[in-house]
């Protein structure tokens, strides 16, 4: 760990010359505030916008150069940067990683640009039955006032309200090496590990958020069964759910191992009786969402209207 709080971990794999690095920022969609929602979200996916010394398009043409790519992605938890790269570039790839996350600036343009695609997907999102199921699914098991009650990716009014000083507030606060991680793996020693690492991140400081409290999903009060209607749609989308233990319970490997019976799986007993035996549906599955704050637990299938009941 360097002395500014980030986590260094490593494996070393020289079959091949290559390195595989995922950089973790404590800056997920939990820490988003009200009226806020999807900022962490638009925020990742804006980092591509430039830099304090590049602009979108020279940082695209130097990581061209590279051979490689920058693949961001928000979860509830976090906001994780990925890149493989040949092994003799890592240190390259790794200086421009550090300046997308060290000095992002968020230029309006790139901003609207990435706000427009991200509204795009919302509608599309709306549209879609499986979606719409399993937001409804979210609400209803941890309530409309609770963040994972929400879509990960906010709403089209909180996402059209967003301007570049709200994400560049957000990126000063959280993009920071408190609470995160950087994993290389590849064709590397452990001393090269923590030179690169050093180099470039020892003296990255740490941002001003705290973590506020997410409160405990209560759960519906009783058993009820909830209908949406899609018009015109020809299959019905089939969603059960409950709330579920974090991630790091005590109980989560047995949990995991137990759903890859029940559904977690294409030979599991939920599929092979839906799919198999009754032929209702070409798959069924059943999964935990484990997240730091609490999660779910959800089977998930699609059937033709006509057997829904059955």
């Amino acid at each position: 760990m360097l002395e500014n709080g980030l986590r260094i971990l490593s494996m070393s794999r020289g079959q091949v010359p290559l390195v595989s690095a995922c950089l973790v920022i404590d800056a997920g969609e939990s820490r988003t505030a009200t009226g806020r929602e999807g900022i962490a979200v638009l925020t990742g996916d804006a980092l591509h916008g430039g830099t304090e010394d590049r602009t979108a398009s020279e940082l695209a043409e130097e990581l061209e150069r590279l051979g490689t790519g920058l693949a961001v992605s928000t979860s509830w938890d976090a906001t994780t940067i990925r890149f493989t790269c040949v092994a003799e570039r890592v240190g390259e790839v790794l200086d421009l990683l550090a300046e997308v996350v060290r000095t992002p600036v968020f230029p309006q343009d790139e901003l609207e640009t990435t706000r427009q695609q991200r509204l795009a997907s919302i509608r599309q999102r709306k549209m879609d039955p499986g979606s719409l199921a399993d937001d409804e699914l979210d609400r209803r098991v941890f309530g409309p006032d609770h963040p994972y009650g929400r879509p990960l990716a906010g709403s089209e009014e909180s996402i059209s309200s967003i301007v570049r000083d709200d994400s560049a507030t957000f990126a000063s606060r959280y993009y920071s090496p408190t609470g995160g991680g950087l994993v290389l793996v590849g064709d590397l020693s452990e001393g090269q590990v923590a030179t690169l690492a050093q180099e470039r991140f020892l003296d990255w400081s740490a941002g001003d958020g705290t973590r506020g409290e997410v409160p405990k999903a209560r759960g519906p009060e009783s058993r009820s069964v909830v209908i949406v209607d899609r018009p015109g749609a020809v299959q019905s989308e089939l969603r059960i759910g409950q709330p579920a233990p974090r991630r790091g319970h005590p109980d989560e490997i047995p949990l995991r191992v137990s759903n890859a019976v029940l559904g977690g799986a294409f030979t599991s007993r939920l599929n092979v009786s839906l799919r198999e035996k009754h032929g209702f549906t070409y798959g069924a599955r059943s999964s935990f969402a484990f997240r730091r704050d609490g999660g779910d637990f959800m089977i998930r299938t699609a059937v033709q209207t006509e057997v829904t009941a059955a």
